[in-house]
Order: C-alpha cells, then structure tokens, then sequence
C-alpha cells in the first residue's frame, strides 16, 4: 500500500509545513490555518502592533467626535470704535464752541431736562451732592490694600445708577450699559445686535476714554485765604465766608461769586480757590483753602491745596458684565492742553458741594475724612495727622472727577458740536459664546479616526488581493491528489512540479483506475486517520 501511495504522491524536496485548516473543533490549534498568512513568523509583530493601535485609537475616538459635536463655551474678540467729545482739542472752532457752552448753557439756571429719554439737571455739583460725596468717598478708598466696595452713582445718565469700583477719573461710560443716552459705540459690533447678545453668556468691554487728570499736594498752613464772618448781629444762624486772592487770581468772583452763606455751625468748614501764580505751568495751577471753625480747629486748621494743571487724559474703562461693574486704570497718557472754562466751572462747583454739606451739626466733607481716616487707617481722632493730608487730597480729586463727568454730561446734551471736538474711542469687547467653533486642536480631535479609517481601507484592500482566485487554493474535491497533498502540507499550486506530477496522475489513472482509486479511495484507513486523527479505523 505505502508503493501504491508514492506512485500517487511523486517524492519532491520538502518544504516548511503551512498550517492547515481541518474541520473539526478537536484538532489542534497549532494545525489551523490563519488567513492571508499572519500564521508567519515575518509578519506577526505588525499585526500585533497595528491591534494595540486599534484599540487604543477607538478609546480616542468617542471624546474627540463628542467635542466637535456638542457645543462648548468659548471666547471671542472684537474691535470697537465710538466717539466722544474732546477736551484737548485746539482747534479755533473747537475751543469757540467749548467757550460758548460754558458762559450760556452749563449752571446758569437749575433745573431738570429730558436728553434722549434721560433725564438730567444741567445745573453742575448742586443736585449730584450725594454722587459727588460718594465720589470723593470711593477715591480715599482705593488708597486701601483690598478696596471691594463698589459705589452707584445714580446722576450719570444710567437707568438704576452706574456701579463703579475705584475712582471715577473724570470719565462719562459709555456702550451699552454706560449712559445710554451717549451710547456711540457703531451698531455694528456684537454688543448693538441682539441676536448676538442673547447667546452671549459674558463679556467685557474695554474703551479708551477720556477723562481729566488731577494732581492735588495739600500741607497744613498757619494763614488761610479764607475769611468767615457773621451775616449781621441779630441773626446768629447763619454766617458767610469768602476768600481773598491776589491781584487777578480771584476767578470765583469773575464768575459772580461773592460769598457763600452757610449754617453757623459749632463745626464749620470753609471753602474757597484762586489762581496760583506759577512760572513752571504755562496753564493755569489753582490753590484751593480748606478752614475749619470751631470743633474743627484742632483736627482741620487751615489746609491749603495745591492743584497742578488738570490736564485731560486717556483711561481704559472695563465694564464686567457678570459682576455689572466698571473699572478704571491709571495712565500716563496725558494732553498738553486743557479746556480752562472748564476747569474753573469744576472748581467753581466744588465750592458749592462743600458749602451745601454743611449742616447745623458738621460738615459732610470733614465727617467722611476724618471717619475713614480712624476707621481704615486707624489715625487718631484728635489733633491733626499728615495722613490726613492724604486722604484730604484723594477726597477733593474724587469729587473733582465727579464734577468732570457731570461736565461731560451737559457738554454732550448739546447738539452740533465741530467735528474738531470730536475724537474717536478705540475699545475692544472680550464675549463668552455657547456653541461650535474649529481651531488647530481639533486636527488632533480628528486624527485618531483618520489614522483608523486610513488603516480599514488598506485592510480592505489586502483582503481583496489575498482572497483574489489565483491566491486561493484550488481544491478539487473530486481530485484525490491535490486532497492528499493538501492533507501532507505539500501543496504549492505554483510548483511547476506539481502541475506535472497532477497531469500525470491524470494520464496514469486511466491505467491503473481500479487499483488507485481503492487505495486512495476515503474509507481507506490510512486517510481517515489524518483527517480525523489517531485511532482505529479497521
């Protein structure tokens, strides 16, 4: 029998066993065959590799498609553009139109007016005293290390009041949450469309606004400018104050007034200004007389103030809409020029705030200085202290800078201004936004399923070349030989050999068509012993 089977199965050179691919679950594992020849040695690193990879990538997958399709909170960034009166301008038909505002239409007669809605008095520092205090009052609190109070100026042209944390710096806010009725901000930009701003979760808004810069040096002094004295005998209730400049220097009197009449107090303070006469500032520098009387002899005295030229200045001014706040920054950006009118009506008006917040009991001015001066800088309560200076000189620029922005205001109610007293803002506005957007990170979001796909389709494609017909094995059922190579791992379609050895096979049965088809026949013992294993098959 075994000369009849190598008549069927010419002898030929061996060569390395393939795996094969029997039927039956109980055979062993290492006799299976594995597709497209990963069973190879040369090939089992790559697949091994390319598995880990797999697996690694389809974690990727789920967090990076998640954050391209559901939206996100992020950040963007626009140019603003408005406009705004100037101050510093030189120009000839600026500076005539700054003058004739101030000599017809600022302070001559209080009382209240409409502007766009907006309801205002154009009289300057008289109807604003709580704003004014709360002014000056904010400013002595940003000399404080953590200054958290915010202050509502209610006569600044907002609907609710305007909220403020830190000195007011003489600046008019505008945009949509400063004084509407000024709101110049071009309709353009995302805070003017209202479809924008109902998606908008936050932002800030920064503008470069102009505002008046204050430099205020004060010192106790032995004399006073300031004179007080009683209206007449017969009436002790009242008494009146003046001051008595030099030569020429005397602009409160210029501007009509005389006298101030206050409450004949047990504490009384006195106010009065003049030009300073100063070789070193081509403008005009201004000393302003603080006197107290009475109970405020020993803690006040006489203070004299000196002011430098109060010169216009840009500031940035941030509005924080989550907290609905503004805030300012100092600057050293100043003009070379200022508005003199309209400094001297500022002055003017101080004097007035102080001469109405006088009581018959105190003076509003002295009270909040001297509490804040024992309560947050623990000075005491008796006698003078230089650090009282100090908060003297934070207080008058405050509400100075409140008397600026009031300023503003009424300048602004005028229609037609030249265009020469016109200067543009520059801002920017930083807004929270829910919904989808694309950066350069999101190429990494999508690279894992990229690589992933890249990979399925060369798979896909090598499947399709190893599962062509000429890669597959040809089994003929029908065709012993070809079964009983197969079964002994000698099969290899492209031998040249074994094309030769089958046809011949072939052209042999004819011949011994009897004999071999018994001995090769499938109930032979010997083949069903290698399709299903060891056992007796007799």
């Amino acid at each position: 029998m075994g000369i009849q089977q190598d008549r069927l199965r010419p002898q030929r050179p061996r060569r390395k066993r393939r795996a094969q691919a029997l039927p039956f679950p109980h055979q062993n594992l290492q006799f299976v065959a594995i597709p497209w020849n990963l069973g190879e040695g040369r090939h089992k690193e790559f697949y091994v590799v390319l598995l880990v990879m797999s697996v690694i990538l389809f974690q990727l997958i789920p967090p990076g498609i998640t954050s391209l399709l559901l939206p996100v909170p992020f950040n963007r960034a626009e140019i603003l553009v408005a406009s705004e009166l100037d101050f510093a301008s030189n120009a000839l038909d600026c500076v005539s139109w700054l003058n004739l505002i101030s000599n017809n239409s600022i302070g001559r007669a209080c009382g209240w007016k409409i502007y766009k809605n907006m309801t205002y008095t154009n009289c300057l520092g008289r109807n604003q005293l709580s704003d004014v205090l709360a002014a000056g009052r904010s400013s002595v609190l940003s000399l404080g290390r953590e200054n958290n109070e915010s202050l509502t100026f209610t006569q600044l042209g907002t609907r609710g009041g305007l909220r403020i944390i830190g000195p007011l710096r003489g600046i008019l806010p505008i945009g949509p949450d400063g004084a509407p009725a000024f709101d110049t901000v071009q309709p353009t930009s995302v805070l003017a469309n209202p479809n924008y701003m109902g998606a908008i979760l936050a932002y800030n808004y920064t503008l470069h606004l102009q505002g008046l810069s204050t430099n205020i040096s004060c010192h106790y002094d032995e004399e006073s400018a300031v004179r007080r004295y009683e209206v007449s005998q017969n009436n002790k209730f009242v008494a009146q104050s003046n001051g008595t400049c030099a030569e020429g220097m005397d602009f409160l009197k210029e501007k009509g007034k005389i006298t101030s009449v206050t409450p004949n107090s047990w504490s009384t303070l006195a106010f009065w200004a003049c030009r300073a006469s100063s070789a070193a500032h081509t403008l005009p520098s201004y000393n302003l007389y603080l006197r107290g009387y009475n109970s405020y002899v020993e803690p006040i005295g006489n203070i004299t103030c000196a002011v430098n030229p109060i010169l216009p200045a840009i500031y940035p001014v941030t509005y924080h809409s989550q907290t609905k706040l503004f805030t300012t920054k100092e600057t050293a950006a100043r003009a070379s020029n200022a508005h003199a009118d309209l400094v001297e009506n500022m002055l003017l008006e101080l004097g007035e705030v102080v001469r109405e917040s006088q009581t018959f009991n105190s003076n509003l001015v002295a009270e909040i200085v001297t509490i804040l001066g024992v309560k947050l800088f623990n000075l005491p309560f008796r006698g003078k202290h230089d650090t009282f200076l100090r908060l003297y000189e934070m207080m008058l620029s405050g509400m100075l800078d409140y008397q600026a922005a009031y300023s503003r205001l009424l300048y602004s109610t005028v229609e037609g201004p030249p265009q020469a007293c016109m200067r543009q803002v520059d801002g920017e506005v930083i807004y929270t936004i829910f919904g989808w957007w694309a950066d350069s990170n999101h190429i990494g979001y999508l690279m894992p399923l990229t690589i992933l796909n890249i990979a399925t389709a060369v798979l896909i494609l090598v499947s399709f070349k190893k599962t062509r017909p000429t890669s597959m094995f040809p089994l003929d059922i029908v065709d012993l030989t070809s079964q009983i190579y197969f079964l002994e791992g000698d099969y290899n379609p492209d031998e040249e050999n074994f094309v030769k050895i089958r046809h011949g096979a072939v052209e042999e049965s004819a011949q011994r068509n009897s004999e071999s088809f018994a001995k090769a026949s499938i109930t032979n013992p010997q083949i069903l012993s290698q399709i299903y294993g060891d056992g007796d098959f007799n």
